[in-house]
C-alpha cells in the first residue's frame, strides 16, 4: 500500500503540472478540485484492495477533507490580505499542506489498521521486558487462553538484546533467556506482530510503552510492580502475569488437612517452613526439630501478600 501512495503522489504531481499548467496560475480552485477527485479515486482505490472497516475510510475522508479546506484558507488569506504573491507559490504551498496532512493521516491510521485485529476488534496487548524474560507467557500462549495479537515494540527487543549483550553474568543470562521465549514463542500459533513505532522524545521504556499501549487503546503484558501502576494511573489495562499466577492457585481453607515437607527453619521461633508444588510458601509451628520430616499438618489461616500467598499450619493431631 505504501508504494499505491508513493505512486499517487507522484502522478498527482505529473498530472497537475503537465495537464493543467495554465490553471496553475489561473484557476487555483480548479486545482484543488482535481486533487479532491484525485484523492477520492485513492481512497475507494484502497478501500476496494483492502478490507477495513467503515471508522477507517471515514478516517480518511476527514483527513482529505480538512486537508482540502486548509488549502482553500490559505488561497483565500493571500486574496484578502491582497499580499504581491504569485498565484503559483500559493498553489505550491497548499498543495504541499494538502499532501502533508492526508498522507500523514493516512500513513498513520494504516499503521493502526494493519497491526488491528482483522475483525475490527482492537485487540492488542503490549508485552513489556520483563514478562518476555520472565518466561511464563510461552507457557500461557500455548494454553490458548490468550486470542489477543501479541504486540512486541522494537525498543523492548533494543532493550532485551542490550540485557543480553551486559557483561554482567546474571543479567546476560536473563537477556538470553527473553530470547529464547520469543523464538519459542514465535513456534506457536499466536500471532505475534513487531512494532516499529518509537517515541524518541521518551528515554523510559515503560513510558513508551504506556504511550504505544493508549496508541492503539492495547492491554500491557507485565510483570513488573511499577509499569503495573503506573500505567493503570493513566487508564491502561494491564494484565500482571503475577496476579494470574496467583489466581490460578489452589483455594486453601482453614481446617483442611495436607502433607508437607519441612525444609528450613522459619523466622519466628521453632516454626518450619516448607512448598506447595507450585511455590506456595506453608509456614509450620512447633516444626523447627523436624526438619526434613514430611508431616500431616492442618491450615490455619492464609495470608495473601504482594509476594503471594502465605499458608499457615499445625502439626495434625493423630
Amino acid at each position: 500500500m505504501k508504494i499505491i501512495r508513493v505512486l499517487f503522489l507522484v502522478s498527482v504531481f505529473l498530472a497537475s503540472y503537465l495537464m493543467f499548467n495554465q490553471r496553475w496560475a489561473d484557476s487555483p480552485h480548479m486545482v484543488l478540485v482535481i486533487f479532491a477527485a484525485l484523492g477520492g479515486g485513492f481512497l475507494l482505490l484502497e478501500y476496494l484492495t483492502s478490507k477495513f472497516n467503515i471508522a477507517y475510510l471515514i478516517s480518511l475522508i476527514t483527513a482529505l477533507l480538512f486537508a482540502i479546506l486548509l488549502s482553500l484558507l490559505v488561497v483565500y488569506i493571500v486574496s484578502f490580505l491582497k499580499l504581491n504573491i504569485s498565484p503559483r507559490v500559493v498553489l505550491l504551498f497548499s498543495f504541499l499542506g494538502f499532501f502533508y496532512l492526508f498522507f500523514a493521516a493516512a500513513f498513520r491510521l494504516t499503521e493502526a489498521k494493519y497491526i488491528a485485529s482483522p475483525k475490527g476488534k482492537n485487540e492488542l496487548i503490549v508485552v513489556d521486558t520483563s514478562s518476555i524474560i520472565d518466561g511464563r507467557i510461552a507457557d500461557l500462549c500455548a494454553t490458548r487462553f490468550v486470542s489477543a495479537r501479541l504486540v512486541i515494540p522494537k525498543f523492548v527487543l533494543k532493550e532485551l538484546q542490550q540485557i543480553a549483550d551486559s557483561h554482567d553474568p546474571l543479567k546476560r543470562t536473563r537477556g538470553r533467556r527473553g530470547l529464547d521465549i520469543l523464538n519459542k514463542m514465535r513456534k506457536t500459533k499466536i500471532e505475534i506482530v513487531i512494532d516499529e513505532h518509537d517515541f524518541p522524545e521518551i528515554k523510559e521504556v515503560d513510558t513508551k510503552i504506556v504511550q504505544l499501549a493508549k496508541f492503539y487503546n492495547a492491554a500491557i503484558l507485565t510483570t513488573d510492580y511499577n509499569l503495573n501502576k503506573v500505567a493503570e494511573l493513566q487508564g491502561v489495562v494491564v494484565l500482571n502475569v503475577n496476579d494470574l499466577a496467583n489466581a490460578l492457585k489452589p483455594v486453601v481453607l482453614p481446617g483442611e488437612n495436607m502433607k508437607i515437607k519441612v525444609v528450613k527453619e522459619g523466622k519466628e521461633q521453632k516454626q518450619g517452613i516448607g512448598y506447595l508444588d507450585d511455590g506456595t510458601m506453608v509456614v509450620v509451628e512447633e516444626a523447627k526439630h523436624l526438619m526434613g520430616n514430611v508431616l500431616n499438618v492442618v491450615v490455619t489461616s492464609v495470608l495473601q501478600t504482594s509476594a503471594g500467598r502465605i499458608i499457615f499450619t499445625k502439626k495434625a493431631k493423630r
